[in-house]
């Protein structure tokens, strides 16, 4: 009886094996199993046949030469029958269905994935195998290793490649790993090219060495000039295969202005003073003031404090450190005392600033008696 035949079933695998569809519905016919039994039963057939003519020539050869009549008496009749029936076409149908056969078996083994999807059943029981001593038998265990144990890989990339924003130096870095897991080793170079908009081309290469699954790339270009890079990533196995990232980073390199020099001045802000009683016939004055920096860093000063009599002598002097950053208000006091309440004075304050020799920078003075 014939089995029912599931057409997509024959089209995928008359697509898999090369043969026609014709030829794959009329092998499953009768037991549903791809195995060439439609071309097996012909050459079976062929195989019978060649054994009944000869066997049948045999006979008439036998009769012959008996006949006792035929032969008159004691003459004899040798009837030599050649035939090539069995060094052709039995040697040959014999050794077409052995390679029937051993394309069976090779077949059966290659498609059985394809079996496990299509049937939703197991690949084994297609076919019987006899064991024999020959040598020359199929051996089902290496193709079970060549192709069961064959591991497809699937290589894909992941990107992470930067720019470092104060020194504009590209960093590159990519992973490139096999989906599948495949314990396939892998040994080659990765190539890493950095083009700008102009073509003009900067190359790296990393040795891999062996390894297995995963391998991570990085490598820094720097000192660039300022353009828009491309970057592109290729791994070159030796085994002559290459593989190339879908990624393609483009990164553009611009520095920043440089600031020019700043060639800041000292000054006072504000400057305040008041006077204090002492003795009773002496008091205190003490002077208060903020400088600044014009630039926006910091700078080392000295502050000149002297006080001047009505002779001009000094009565105080006092030199001060003081460091202004930029405009940041910075408010310094500073008193002398014991000086006379019927004496009238003046208050001297100097700015100096060290360039490359000290510089007086700005000054300010007040003539003051206590109130």
């Amino acid at each position: 009886m014939k089995k029912e035949i599931d057409e997509e079933k024959v089209r995928m695998l008359a697509e898999a094996t090369g043969r026609s569809e014709s030829d794959i519905r009329a092998d499953l016919e009768d037991d549903g199993v791809l195995n060439e039994s439609n071309r097996e039963n012909d050459l079976v057939s062929q195989l019978r046949e060649a054994a009944e003519l000869i066997t049948t020539v045999q006979q008439v050869s036998k009769k012959v030469a008996d006949n006792t009549v035929l032969n008159g008496g004691e003459n004899k009749t040798n009837v030599e029958v050649e035939t090539t029936l069995e060094g052709d076409i039995v040697d040959r149908a014999i050794d077409s269905v052995e390679r029937k056969v051993e394309k069976i078996k090779k077949i059966a083994i290659m498609l059985s994935p394809l079996f496990l999807i299509i049937g939703g059943g197991g690949a084994y029981g297609l076919f019987s195998v006899d064991d024999s001593d020959d040598s020359d038998d199929f051996d089902v265990d290496y193709y079970i290793d060549e192709y069961y144990d064959y591991c497809d890989m699937n290589w894909e990339w992941s990107d992470n490649t930067w720019i470092d924003d104060e020194t504009q130096a590209i960093t590159v870095s990519q992973e490139f790993y096999d989906t599948n897991y495949c314990d396939t080793d892998m040994d080659g170079y990765f190539e890493i090219t950095l083009v700008d908009e102009n073509d003009i081309e900067s190359n790296h290469e990393i040795q891999s060495g062996m390894f297995q699954q995963y391998f991570m790339i990085q490598h820094e270009f720097s000192n660039l000039a300022e353009h828009v890079y491309t970057i592109e990533v290729v791994f070159y196995s030796y085994d002559g295969s290459h593989w190339g990232s879908p990624y393609n980073p483009v990164m553009k390199v611009q520095y920043d202005e440089p600031e020019p020099e700043c060639n800041g001045t000292a000054s006072f802000y504000e400057i305040g003073y008041t006077w204090s009683n002492y003795t009773n016939d002496t008091a205190n004055i003490t002077v208060s003031w903020d400088a600044d920096w014009s630039c926006d860093e910091s700078q080392p000063i000295e502050i000149d404090f002297y006080i001047i009599n009505s002779t001009q002598d000094a009565v105080f002097a006092k030199v001060l450190t003081q460091t202004l950053e930029g405009d940041t208000q910075n408010t310094v006091s500073y008193s002398a005392g014991d000086l006379l309440k019927n004496e009238t004075y003046t208050v001297y304050l100097a700015i100096w600033v060290d360039n490359d020799g000290w510089t007086q920078h700005d000054e300010w003075q007040v003539e003051t008696q206590y109130p």
